[in-house]
């Protein structure tokens, strides 16, 4: 599986991690909604998105694990795409 990418957090640590869907499409196509899913053990404590971006902010996960963070967007033209965001967990 290929990534979008990678992102290092802390077991301790609420990480906000976004999505940047404006360098992947035109500018005429923007987030109409978004939709984020992870792995167990980590957790997904809010979420939001605007036209051009998602955010997601995540805690928890074990040490020395890996997590895919999935986030899931329907544009305003009716087309869905979905992104996958490794996370890894690591003590600090």
């Amino acid at each position: 599986m290929i990534y979008e990418h990678a992102v290092r957090k802390a077991p301790e640590a609420k990480t906000i991690i976004s999505m940047d869907w404006s360098s992947i499409y035109t500018t005429a196509q923007t987030v109409a909604s978004s939709t984020w899913t992870v792995d167990t053990g980590l957790t997904i404590d809010s979420n939001a998105y605007s036209a051009a971006t998602s955010t997601a902010t995540v805690s928890g996960g074990t040490a020395d694990r890996s997590y895919k963070l999935k986030n899931q967007v329907t544009l305003s033209d009716g087309q869905v795409d979905k992104r996958t965001i490794l996370v890894g967990v690591m003590d600090r």
